[in-house]
C-alpha cells in the first residue's frame, strides 16, 4: 500500500507565491502518483486565502494569523482529525521541494524513521536574481533545516499536533525541534543531501529578508532555478 504523506504549510497573503507553491505540489503529486499519496494541507487566516486554497484543491483550515505558534499547532491538530496520513512534512508556503528531496524523505519514512530533516536548502531572490545555499551543520542548535522536517503520525498524536508553543512568532523551528528531541531522547534522522532539495522563494513580505540571512554560500541563480520543474520556473520568472 502506498504511504500517505501530508505536506503542511501556513498561508497568509502573497497569492502569487502561494500559486507557485501549489504548482510545486502538483508536480510532486504527478511524479510520485505510483509511490505515495501526497496530500497538501494548509492553515490560513483570511477568506481570500481560503478561496485560493480551495481553487488549488487543497485541504485547509482557518486560524488567526498570530501568534504563529498557535496558528501552526491548531492547524496541525485539525489536519490530524481531517486526514488519515502516515507522516507529515513541513514546508513554508514559499518553498518548492524537488523530486529528489521528496524521494529521500519518503525512503526515510518507509524505513520507519519517526522524525528528521534535510541538510541543506537554497534561497532564491527572483527580483535581484540572487541565490544562496544554506547548509545546516550537524553541530548547530538543530541538525537539519526547518523546511522539510518530517514527523510520523504517531509522534504528532502525542501532542495532538501542538509541537509549537502557542505564544511565539519566531524560533519556531528550534522550539519544535527541542520538544520532539526531549521526547525521543535523540536529534532525529539527519538526511544528508548531495544537492539542495528545497528552494525558498523570497518576496518582500518574508519573515526573513534575503539580505538578513547570514552564512549563505553564494550560488548561481540560473543554475539553481534550472533545478526546479519547468512550469515552476516560468511562474517564478513572471514575478
Amino acid at each position: 500500500m502506498k504511504p500517505t504523506v501530508l505536506i503542511y504549510a501556513a498561508f497568509h497573503g502573497r497569492p502569487e507565491i502561494s500559486a507557485i507553491y501549489a504548482e510545486g505540489i502538483r508536480c510532486l503529486q504527478k511524479s510520485f502518483e505510483d509511490y505515495a499519496e501526497i496530500v497538501p494541507y494548509g492553515v490560513c487566516s483570511t477568506d481570500e486565502d481560503a478561496l485560493q486554497l480551495e481553487s488549488f484543491g487543497f485541504n485547509y483550515t482557518i486560524e488567526e494569523n498570530r501568534p504563529l505558534g498557535r496558528k501552526l499547532s491548531k492547524g496541525l491538530n485539525q489536519a490530524l482529525k481531517d486526514i488519515q496520513f502516515d507522516a507529515a512534512v513541513l514546508l513554508g508556503s514559499d518553498d518548492i521541494m524537488t523530486d529528489y528531496c521528496f524521494d529521500v524523505i519518503l525512503h526515510a519514512i518507509q524505513k520507519g524513521h519517526r522524525y528528521g530533516g534535510i541538510s541543506q536548502i537554497s534561497i532564491l531572490n527572483p527580483k535581484t536574481k540572487q541565490a544562496g545555499d544554506w547548509h545546516q551543520l550537524s553541530n548547530m542548535k538543530m541538525p537539519f533545516c526547518g523546511p522539510g522536517k518530517f514527523f510520523s503520525r504517531d509522534l504528532l498524536e502525542q501532542w495532538a499536533g501542538r509541537i509549537w508553543p502557542y505564544n511565539i512568532d519566531r524560533v519556531l523551528d528550534i522550539s519544535s525541534h527541542n520538544k520532539v528531541k526531549s521526547y525521543l531522547g535523540y536529534d532525529g534522522k539527519r538526511l544528508q543531501l548531495t544537492e539542495s532539495g528545497i528552494f525558498d522563494i523570497k518576496s518582500g513580505t518574508n519573515i526573513w529578508k534575503y539580505e538578513e540571512l547570514k552564512n549563505l554560500k553564494p550560488a548561481d541563480y540560473w543554475e539553481r532555478l534550472a533545478m526546479l520543474p519547468p512550469s515552476v520556473q516560468i511562474m517564478i520568472e513572471a514575478l
